[in-house]
């Protein structure tokens, strides 16, 4: 007497697809290989002339929608380069940060006392900049202006702590050094993160 093959997710897979699982393990199935799933019987079947009319109407609405986008951005990227065209490579660089209104001294800073590969995290305390918070603007332009340094999220898990406008001290790390930007009329430091060896 044939037993019921136990209740499991793998035996379940199997009735759902109408496997005989019993009979293809023991090669019953008159075919090599995994067996085939069939598609349930609740399933839509669409004619070929209708899958035709699918795709044409899919191909149809990008078609349309790269006719109705083109031109603006064209005219964007026209415009980009009339503004950043004639920059040289080194004003290229800059032109991100020179966007937005933070002390680039700040970030040259920041910059000479990081090394490539360096994990730095950015602190900075949760204060109005315009239509973003400060943080928000402090990171972004962070994550441009110092690579190939790499941001992380977790303070801990940073090699160096870049504060600006906050003390490193009260993230409650053990640190190396702290170093402070002289003459900022507000804190702008680094901190090297002390690791145990």
């Amino acid at each position: 007497m044939d037993r019921a093959p136990p209740v499991g997710t793998v035996a379940l897979a199997y009735r759902a697809a109408g496997v005989d699982r019993a009979a293809w393990r023991r090669g019953d199935s008159g075919r090599r290989g995994p067996p085939r799933v069939k598609a349930p019987s609740n399933a839509v079947r669409l004619s070929t002339p209708v899958r035709l009319v699918v795709v044409a109407a899919f191909v149809a609405l990008s078609l349309g929608s790269i006719a109705l986008t083109l031109p603006d951005t064209v005219g964007r990227l026209r415009a980009s380069e009339r503004v950043y065209g004639d920059l040289s490579a080194a004003r290229r660089a800059t032109a991100t940060a020179d966007s937005i209104p933070l002390p680039r001294v700040a970030f040259d800073f920041y910059r000479e006392r990081l090394a490539p590969g360096d994990r730095f995290y950015v602190q900075v305390p949760p204060l109005r900049f315009g239509v973003v918070g400060l943080p928000a603007a402090v990171t972004y332009l962070a994550n441009f202006e110092l690579l190939p340094a790499t941001q992380v999220v977790d303070p801990r898990a940073a090699d160096v702590i870049l504060s600006f406008a906050a003390d490193p001290r009260a993230l409650g790390l053990s640190y190396r050094r702290v170093e402070r930007f002289p003459g900022a009329a507000y804190f702008v430091g680094v901190a090297e993160v002390a690791r145990e060896r």
